[in-house]
């Protein structure tokens, strides 16, 4: 009897060890930036990058090269109306 209750002991623990590491955080918490600007609502969702004591600058990423913030879903941009930056018309 009381191997039976030890293997179910264990059984318990496991899975709730199972349940406790697949709860871990995201590599990039998402955010989201929301502001007017001239009566446009303009909404940016990113992933925050954390440096996490990483060199980051001319190791991780090299200079002069293209970085993406955050390692999840890509930026998303949106806006509720037809806004102009350096001279591209954007829809809404």
């Amino acid at each position: 009897m009381k191997g039976i209750r030890k293997m179910h002991f264990s059984l318990i623990a496991l899975f709730i060890v199972n349940i406790i590491a697949a709860q871990g955080k995201p590599t990039s918490s998402k955010e989201v930036a929301t502001g007017k600007i001239n009566g446009a609502t303009i909404t940016i969702n990113y992933g925050s990058p954390s440096v996490n004591a990483r060199k980051i600058w001319g190791a991780l990423v090299p200079f002069n090269k293209v970085w993406r913030a955050g390692a999840n879903d890509a930026t998303t941009f949106e806006t509720d109306k037809e806004v102009t930056i350096e001279g591209a018309k954007l829809p809404a």
